[in-house]
């Protein structure tokens, strides 16, 4: 995780371009590489943490985006929040929305 990676959007377009797949995410990165702290779960809103030095994550909370930044200064909270509203978007034109709610 100590690692830079790729644009998420990319790898998604990637994954649908080589398989030949509709993607949809469940989960979104909260931050990249060093700044990653954990996930955002998209159908329910919580966020799941690195914990233990980042071996990790621990049970979804309920944090707001802009509350992270206090956890990392480097944290682009700006740009995390456009994305999960453009993620958000696309779902919810999706059928993973009604695959979250047979679950």
């Amino acid at each position: 995780m100590d690692r830079e990676s790729r644009d998420t959007f990319d790898l998604l377009d990637e994954i649908e371009k080589t398989l030949a797949l509709d993607t949809t995410p469940m989960t979104w990165p909260v931050g990249r590489g060093r700044d990653f702290l954990g996930t955002y779960d998209l159908a329910t809103g919580g966020v799941r943490l690195l914990e233990g030095g980042g071996a990790k994550t621990g049970a979804a909370q309920q944090i707001d985006i802009a509350e992270l930044a206090g956890r990392n200064a480097n944290l682009d909270v700006g740009a995390i929040k456009e994305e999960l509203a453009l993620v958000s978007e696309a779902c919810s034109r999706s059928s993973w929305r009604l695959f979250a709610r047979a679950i």
